[in-house]
């Protein structure tokens, strides 16, 4: 986790660009795919997600000035919010709610084994 901190306080720390904002998704991405089969690396990716997709709103609320740069980079980080994190969070909870699922009929089963 201090590692991807510390990327995402290098690329978004000075000159943002659109090529910049638009990196975060693609590693997101790439992090996702190399992630690890356990039970334990689906809350790293979230949280890995979560600290991306916040550095994103932070570099959006900076932009004050009214330029064309600005508004470019502000639609881009409104498009991998819509894109790539809600869309995220849907899976999330998709994943939560089979858990609950689960949880609920083994409860129910165990009323009746024991």
């Amino acid at each position: 986790m201090p590692n991807w901190k510390q990327f995402l306080n290098i690329i978004l720390g000075k000159d943002i660009d659109e090529g910049k904002i638009l990196l975060i998704p693609i590693v997101l991405i790439i992090l996702f795919e190399f992630k690890k089969d356990s039970p334990s690396s689906y809350p790293g990716w979230i949280d890995l997600v979560e600290w991306g997709m916040l550095s994103l709103w932070n570099i959006y609320q900076d932009q004050n000035e009214n330029t064309k740069k600005n508004k470019i980079i502000k639609n881009k980080i409104i498009q991998i919010w819509l894109n790539f994190y809600v869309v995220e969070f849907k899976n999330i909870l998709k994943v939560q709610i089979k858990c609950q699922i689960i949880i609920f009929q083994l409860t129910f089963l165990h009323q009746f084994i024991f």
